[in-house]
């Protein structure tokens, strides 16, 4: 999917992968090929991006990626929430790794539930 970053003649300003769940090939080779003709590249450090892996492949579209704010786990896309900009959960690397070990399967339950006015139910 990501091998037409690599055509030569494509040229690309700002590109931001973080927290997408890259390919092997695409995390190890793909992206460096483009690192040097992508002026603002931006990717997942290996550790989130490996957590991201182990989400999809529990089946939870959730992607965990790290700002200048700290660690963080979102449901993107509006298949999964109405309120995307909102759902992004502050969870440490050990933690998050612990309750993949533990039961993937709470990790939907740890997002909060909105009322039809978008208001977060229950506190």
């Amino acid at each position: 999917m990501f091998d037409v970053l690599a055509e030569a003649g494509r040229e690309f300003m700002e590109l931001d992968l973080t927290g997408n769940p890259l390919s092997d090939r695409a995390y190890y080779e793909v992206v460096p090929a483009v690192r040097d003709r992508v002026e603002d590249l931006r990717v997942s450090g290996e550790g989130e991006w490996k957590l991201t892996r182990r989400l999809y492949a529990a089946g939870l579209p959730f992607d965990y990626y790290r700002n200048n704010h700290g660690y963080w786990l979102c449901r993107p896309g509006l298949e999964h929430t109405d309120h995307p900009g909102a759902d992004h959960l502050g969870i440490g690397p050990d933690e998050l790794e612990a309750v993949l070990d533990r039961d993937p399967s709470v990790i939907p339950g740890m997002f909060p539930v909105y009322d039809v006015s978008g208001n977060p139910v229950g506190g």
